[in-house]
């Protein structure tokens, strides 16, 4: 029986009679809002990642970018002014020649020979690995441009070097060795870097200026014919050295001539 406070007595037992509503059954997010919360999650851990890729990369981005650096230009009026201002007579010096590179007299061509055992006398300033010279002549300051005809080479290189580049043993031919140069290889052409980066030119050029601006550490180089330009490294860093005109023949059969 129920006694004043609203309880069922029975024996020694008493226990509450609820009273009034039932209460309401507590319901969770809909399906909706499940699916839109997935999302957003989802979102954040995709920008977490890429921000934490982005920092552990960004070291590389700025050491390539310290070599290589896309949004800059010369132009070719710059080769231009350089040509009126200065005057080059450049000649390739036997004494850097690797011993199968084989000089004309006036030493305004190379090609590959066939020479299999180095007869030349040891020179310290001499590459005995990579194919590679330079020329008698370096700078230290100022604008200048040269012009080299490729049309009888598929297999070549051209560019800059600082005088302290490696001269023996492998190497890799890039800017962080003191190396700012192109090569066409097979009729592909690229830029000489880490990675090496291919060019897509809509004219394959058979002669090539090469532009040296010391003050500002710019290298570029342009198609003799067209005036298009090819590539242009900035900031080359070329450490107060002297710095020298840098040819490479890869294959026989194949030469490069400096000229007026």
């Amino acid at each position: 029986m129920e006694d004043d406070d609203g309880y069922v007595t029975g024996g020694r037992q008493r226990r509450r009679i609820a009273t009034g509503a039932p209460p309401k059954e507590i319901q969770g997010p809909s399906p909706e809002l499940c699916g839109i919360m997935l999302v957003v999650l989802l979102a954040v851990s995709v920008a977490l990642k890429l921000s934490l890729l982005f920092i552990l990369l960004q070291p590389v981005f700025q050491e390539n970018s310290s070599a290589i650096d896309f949004t800059s230009s010369v132009s070719f009026h710059s080769c231009e002014l350089a040509r009126l201002n200065s005057t080059e007579n450049l000649t390739l010096d036997p004494e850097t020649a690797h011993y199968q590179l084989i000089l004309t007299g006036d030493g305004k061509n190379v090609w590959r020979g066939n020479s299999t055992v180095d007869t030349l006398p040891l020179k310290e300033k001499r590459f005995d690995h990579v194919l590679s010279i330079l020329t008698h002549e370096g700078f230290t300051s100022g604008k200048h441009c040269w012009k080299v005809d490729t049309r009888n080479g598929r297999y070549w290189a051209m560019g800059v070097a600082r005088e302290s580049v490696r001269r023996k043993g492998r190497f890799n031919i890039s800017p962080q060795e003191g190396f700012w140069a192109i090569q066409q290889w097979d009729g592909e052409y690229q830029v000489l870097a880490s990675p090496t980066l291919v060019l897509s030119l809509t004219n394959f050029p058979r002669m090539i200026w090469v532009y040296l601006d010391y003050e500002e550490e710019k290298v570029a180089f342009f198609n003799a014919v067209t005036k298009d330009p090819i590539f242009t490294f900035p900031k080359a860093s070329f450490s107060g050295e002297r710095v020298f005109p840098w040819f490479a023949v890869w294959a026989s059969g194949f030469y490069l001539t400096l000229l007026p």
